[in-house]
């Protein structure tokens, strides 16, 4: 059988079990290229410098562990800088770039596994038109195997396909939103999906954790023609709800000269981003679901109704459902509001993030006080150390509190590179009396022994980076009784 070239981009997934030493489980792409098909594996990165470093030295050990004939297997890595990893056509240019520079066109394989669902249907695409190829996929339940298309792309059809894409920006509306993180990308191959539909959109998150962001993205993707209008539920006085939502006429009330287009209004054709849903009157709540399911609201003090298209979505940081069982917040308007569900994930849940976060926030900040200022300011950068004692923290308070956190750091620097003794500084710690708030108000499916892991797993590495690897000043660190003791707890965490 003659073997073939493989062309997989290099997943997060990989790059797992690589950091893990996963062998038994090393994941799509090594399991791909231990199938023993391919002599030539091209492997395409989209991460930042420094990220797969190691990766090819394990794969390369793994297969002479497995007896393979080294003199046989070619495996190179090339670095590609893609817009976003969800950017169909800056994925399509640079691959097309790619396999035009390559002169052996025989027998080429592309790998659908690693990566992300756009860079797989770019693969795809790429398979029926100018660049043929066979296309696999690999599982650690089924091994690896062939995909078949039961039909072929035209390449008239994918230029249209490539442009109408572009046109829409229906990916690229979600570039704003830095993330590498699984669970985040997770979250964004929902919020596309949903999109295009005009159906209500929920989101459940914290405080900070950008869903305000994420709605307004869904609205730039939607194809809706009106504005976006956001609306903080609990920052409008509940005698003034009524008035603010739904407008009202001149003259109704006492202070109402003129007439008033409420939020529903103002968002006709467009899309209301409710934030804080579950502070809103209930009162309030019986007429917003009448607006709802009717598309028509009355302002106050009218006689006759007005029609309205508009697309709701609207965010949380509360149970909503054990809001509704209190009796707080309507079931009737919660089912009417939870047709597309979107969980955001804490920062907390986002480790591959806050490095990529940090970088981008200090640009910004650095850009907003250079605009302010002018020559007078001097760029201000994060240390290393700097960086890892931001990577290190909780952040109760999210994105918002991170940015907050690197403006105020920045601001008061005194020199061009930020120490971590500023960063420390510059975070700001719970008080005793928070803390025991935040014990009352214990959030749903908490799991204390999780999260006390996830404490254990943080010190441990925060003392090993302090001592440079030394056991035994890592131990007086964490005040155990000898470096031993430390080791069992570095094995016993996978540290």
């Amino acid at each position: 059988m003659k073997r073939e070239s493989l062309y997989s981009w290099l997943g997060r997934t990989d790059l797992n079990c690589y950091r893990d030493q996963n062998i038994e489980s090393p994941g799509p792409l090594a399991q791909a290229v231990l199938s023993g098909r391919f002599h030539e594996i091209k492997i395409l990165s989209n991460w930042p410098e420094g990220e797969e470093q190691g990766y090819i030295p394990w794969l390369l050990n793994l297969l002479k562990s497995k007896d393979f004939d080294m003199s046989e297997i070619k495996i190179n890595l090339q670095n590609v800088h893609l817009i976003s990893p969800i950017d169909f056509t800056s994925i399509y240019e640079n691959l097309s770039k790619i396999l035009e520079k390559e002169v052996n066109r025989e027998n080429r394989t592309y790998h659908l596994s690693p990566g992300t669902p756009a860079m797989a249907s770019i693969w795809i695409i790429l398979s029926s038109g100018e660049f043929p190829a066979k296309l696999i996929e690999s599982s650690k339940e089924q091994g690896v195997k062939d995909v078949i298309i039961p039909f072929n792309i035209r390449a008239d059809f994918i230029s249209k396909a490539l442009s109408k894409i572009d046109a829409l920006d229906d990916w690229k509306c979600f570039d704003e939103i830095q993330s590498r993180s699984d669970n985040m990308q997770r979250v964004i191959r929902k919020a596309s999906k949903v999109a295009p539909f005009n159906v209500p959109v929920l989101i459940f998150g914290e405080s900070g954790t950008g869903k305000e962001l994420i709605s307004s993205a869904i609205h730039r993707a939607s194809g809706r023609t009106g504005e976006f209008i956001a609306v903080n539920c609990g920052a409008i006085p509940s005698e003034l709800v009524e008035s603010e939502f739904f407008g009202h006429k001149k003259g109704s009330f006492s202070g109402a000269d003129s007439d008033h287009e409420g939020y529903l209004q103002q968002a006709h054709k467009g899309t209301l981003f409710l934030d804080e849903i579950g502070e809103l009157p209930l009162q309030s709540q019986v007429k917003l679901l009448r607006s709802l399911n009717d598309h028509k609201i009355r302002r106050v003090g009218d006689t006759k109704d007005i029609d309205v298209d508009i697309r709701i979505i609207a965010a949380t940081n509360r149970n909503l459902l054990e809001e509704v069982s209190n009796g707080i917040f309507r079931e009737d308007l919660f089912h009417r509001l939870a047709v597309g569900i979107i969980h955001l994930p804490p920062l907390r849940e986002r480790d591959e993030d806050i490095t990529n976060l940090i970088n981008l926030f200090t640009d910004e900040i650095n850009d907003l006080f250079s605009d302010s200022t002018g020559e007078v300011w001097k760029r201000r950068t994060l240390s290393e150390d700097a960086v890892k004692v931001l990577s290190r923290q909780d952040w109760p308070g999210n994105i918002r509190e991170l940015r907050n956190t690197l403006t105020r750091m920045i601001l008061w620097a005194e020199n061009p590179v930020i120490s971590s003794d500023e960063a420390l500084l510059a975070i700001i710690r719970h008080s005793p009396a928070e803390s025991e708030e935040l014990i009352k108000s214990i959030p749903a499916n908490f799991n204390l022994q999780k999260h006390l892991d996830g404490l254990a797993v943080k010190w441990l590495k925060a003392a090993m980076e302090q001592s440079q690897g030394n056991k035994t000043e890592a131990a007086k660190l964490l005040d155990f009784k000898n470096y031993q003791t430390l080791s069992n707890w570095l094995d016993k965490y996978g540290v």
